[in-house]
């Protein structure tokens, strides 16, 4: 069984035959050095890449089961202004930029 890894971000690029969807997970890192404190962020990234076909029937997917989820404990509300790293979708040539996160 594979680790659960927690998103609070994705990033969606596409290229000719596949998409690649980049979550990521943010969070405050405290450094000791040398008897000071410092802070900094620690950012992961868990990329997923799929083939055209295998993201449309997971969108399929999420939407049917964001349905059922609504059904059951009631309407997801979106907040009234998201923030742009929230969630960005970008066409991208993935042919010639070798992103993997």
């Amino acid at each position: 069984m594979g680790e659960s890894f927690y998103s609070d971000a994705v990033t969606i690029v596409f290229g000719k035959g596949r998409f690649v969807m980049d979550f990521k997970k943010t969070a405050p890192r405290i450094d000791r050095m040398g008897g000071e404190q410092r802070q900094s962020l620690v950012t992961e990234h868990n990329p997923v890449i799929l083939q055209p076909q295998a993201a449309k029937m997971m969108m399929k997917i999420l939407e049917n089961n964001i349905e059922k989820y609504e059904e059951k404990f009631g309407e997801i509300k979106l907040p009234k202004r998201r923030k742009k790293e929230d969630i960005e979708t970008s066409e991208a040539n993935t042919e010639s930029h070798n992103y993997i996160g």
